[in-house]
């Protein structure tokens, strides 16, 4: 029998999450559900608030209902309410002919302890469904400028704050701090899981052909036709960015890009493009 595996993807935010989503579900070996980001784990542990949010309008699930469609907001409501209708909607997944992997990518997962990490490794396991984890990194300072403009297209936040006052606040902020704390993501990790259990990804290198290769090995997917070319939730107009701003994220970040440098040495060259020179 093949091998049953579940993607736990845990971030970053806007570190191409939507891409490899796409690249997975367009395999016909996969099958990852109706939705992208589940967010069961981290509404249930640190941030609360999420549980009392509906990802649709009642006008929205009415339709879905009419068209036979999962209803998401009751579905995300379910598997908070009760975790272990959550392993086993996966778990049924995996039980389709041909289908071999599914997952949950939730960028916010990037936060969670080890204690929850444990927890869904060792209930899957008891399913006899293997957990391999993905996660994507992006360089700090194109990361939350990037997250910046997401929430500013979403309408978050004070639109009438000049550009730099708001990436000031945002960077600076608790929600910029949990996402893009990569060493703590890294270090909880791998006191639950095996390193051969973990894709460490860079999202400035993730497009090449070696890297795909990598990644659709750790996947157990046969390299897919996906395009590597294709934007998929891009940062939007790019704007000059203030060298004085640039390094003051770069300082804000100084143990993620120390840890990230002595770790994984390729981020001294890959992460040179948020420069303040060179713009993003």
């Amino acid at each position: 029998m093949p091998e049953k595996t579940f993607i736990l993807g845990v971030g970053a935010q806007k570190s191409g999450t939507t891409w490899l989503h796409r690249y997975i579900h367009s395999n016909p070996n996969a099958d990852m559900g109706p939705l992208k980001e589940y967010h069961v784990w981290d509404a249930k542990y640190h941030n609360p608030t999420l549980a009392n949010i509906t990802a649709l309008g009642k006008a929205g699930q009415a339709v879905r209902r009419w068209l036979g469609q999962p209803d998401k907001a009751t579905l995300r409501a379910q598997f908070r309410a009760d975790p272990e209708q959550y392993f086993d909607y996966f778990a049924a997944r995996l039980d389709q002919q041909n289908i071999t992997v599914t997952g949950d990518i939730t960028p916010s997962y990037s936060a969670l302890p080890p204690e929850v990490l444990r927890q869904i490794k060792v209930e899957f396991a008891t399913r006899n469904i293997d957990v391999r984890v993905v996660f994507l990194m992006r360089d700090p300072v194109e990361r939350v400028w990037s997250a910046l403009r997401m929430k500013q297209r979403k309408g978050f936040g004070d639109a009438k704050l000049e550009h730099d006052a708001a990436l000031r606040g945002y960077f600076q902020s608790s929600q910029a701090k949990m996402r893009g704390n990569y060493h703590e993501t890294i270090q909880n990790l791998e006191e639950v899981f095996a390193p051969e259990d973990i894709y460490i990804g860079m999202f400035e290198s993730m497009f090449e052909a070696a890297e795909l290769a990598r990644l659709s090995a750790f996947l157990d997917l046969p390299v897919g036709r996906f395009s590597t070319k294709r934007k998929v939730n891009s940062g939007g107009e790019r704007r000059a960015l203030s060298p004085a701003l640039a390094q003051e994220i770069r300082v804000a970040y100084a143990d993620v890009y120390e840890f990230c440098a002595l770790r994984y040495p390729e981020t001294k060259e890959l992460w040179r493009v948020s420069k303040p020179e060179s713009g993003l």
